[in-house]
């Protein structure tokens, strides 16, 4: 668990800061908060991952973990939620936010009230498992949200590696098709 965390705290300090020291000042909530979603992003995966294994523990620690960074990442997007840092979130004017602005908080909001949902226990095993296909759903749409608004950047400041935002993206969407697949599989068994 720790090296999810690890990795995405390296790999936003050396794709934001390494080549562009200016944006050191900016590390304890703007670079961190990149790091802290895309851990969460990661510990989901993993925590569904393991569910599907069968490794109910294994599980429940990941989706922990989850919950942590979740709680972490709201208070500080909210914190940086300001044109002087997305000025693509928002009119020209910085007063409204934008369509695909409102979109990225539509979707984040939508994934807090699932995360929050899925962490009461006494789900059953089926609405748990389409509940968790759902978030990944939902997070995928937050976070394309967030990329269609940041766009692509590969260059030189930043390290050359790709953002951090489509990292998370193709994680979500690989374990989304695969619980698809699972819940889909399991549809068709019980038909059988």
């Amino acid at each position: 668990m720790i090296v999810i965390i690890l990795l995405s705290v390296v790999y936003a300090l050396v794709r934001y800061v390494a080549f562009a020291p200016a944006n050191s000042e900016h590390i304890p909530v703007f670079i961190l908060n990149k790091a802290v979603s895309m851990a969460g992003a990661l510990a989901l995966v993993a925590a569904l991952w393991h569910r599907y294994r069968g490794r109910a523990e294994a599980a429940g620690r990941y989706f922990n973990l989850t919950l942590v960074l979740v709680v972490m990442h709201v208070p500080m997007s909210l914190t940086v939620l300001r044109p002087g840092y997305f000025p693509e979130f928002f009119e020209s004017d910085g007063a409204r936010l934008r369509l695909m602005g409102e979109m990225v908080f539509f979707f984040g909001a939508a994934a807090l009230g699932l995360t929050w949902l899925l962490a009461q226990g006494q789900l059953v095993a089926k609405l748990r498992d389409r509940l968790g296909v759902l978030l990944l759903a939902v997070i995928s749409a937050h976070v394309a949200a967030m990329g269609a608004c940041r766009g692509i950047h590969i260059n030189a400041k930043h390290a050359y590696l790709p953002p951090m935002w489509m990292l998370s993206l193709i994680a979500l969407v690989i374990a989304l098709i695969l619980g698809v697949r699972r819940l889909l599989k399991a549809k068709g068994d019980a038909k059988s």
